[in-house]
């Protein structure tokens, strides 16, 4: 639960400071154009948005990733409990919390992989300045 509220307190901040960066200016041009103001959010203004999101999202989930990989040794149930009842049986805690560790690793690699993508589809259009 306090996860929740947190990261959708920071979620909203990153969505709020991505459409403030957007000028107004954008907004106004899409009204000059004859476009409605839904028609102007969902076709101007969002994918400029989502081009400022990307990154702070990105960040936000890694970090998400983490946290919830600390909270699980406190009281949720996941992967590690899993991996506390093979260490049970087995009694090689240093095994199974390497592989633990290494699944996370991989998870955290794939997820920033996936933001690159992300942001590279995002910017590929735009045209550097010279």
């Amino acid at each position: 639960m306090a996860l929740t509220l947190v990261f959708s307190a920071l979620g909203s901040e990153v969505v709020r400071s991505a459409h403030q960066a957007v000028g107004q200016g954008q907004a106004e041009a899409a009204a000059a154009l004859g476009l409605h103001r839904g028609q102007a959010f969902f076709l101007v203004i969002l994918p400029q948005m989502w081009r400022h999101a990307i990154p702070a999202f990105g960040n936000l989930w890694l970090i998400l990733l983490k946290d919830t990989s600390l909270i699980s040794i406190i009281a949720v149930s996941d992967m590690m409990r899993y991996a506390n009842m093979a260490i049970a049986t087995t009694r090689e805690p240093f095994f199974f919390y390497s592989v633990l560790a290494l699944v996370y690793v991989v998870l955290a690699f794939i997820s920033g992989q996936i933001q690159s993508v992300l942001e590279a589809r995002a910017n590929r259009n735009l045209v550097g300045v010279r």
